[in-house]
């Protein structure tokens, strides 16, 4: 039910450089996001990503917490939405 090919779910790597800024490894944004569209659903093509795979990365990336809620998130996909079924990249 993942959409790797290891059976993970997607992460992203984080490592610090000598000035104390944080530098990203791994897959890009628009990797990312065809990681988690894809995830859990082995015919998606990760052109368009459901709410439900983007609340799991925000969650995963610790963005949704007290004052960010999946219901903030239900609420801006549908407005987002109302001319698409499905965000996309």
């Amino acid at each position: 039910m993942a959409a790797t090919v290891d059976g993970t779910s997607p992460a992203t790597t984080e490592n610090s450089t000598p000035n104390d800024s944080p530098a990203v490894e791994g897959p890009s944004f628009k990797d990312q996001f065809k990681l988690f569209a894809k995830f859990g659903d082995c015919k998606s093509t990760g052109e368009a990503i459901t709410l439900s795979n983007s609340d799991k990365w925000m969650k995963q990336a610790k963005v949704i917490d007290k004052k960010l809620t999946t219901t903030d998130t239900g609420i801006y996909y549908k407005m987002v939405g109302k001319t698409k079924r499905a965000l996309s990249y």
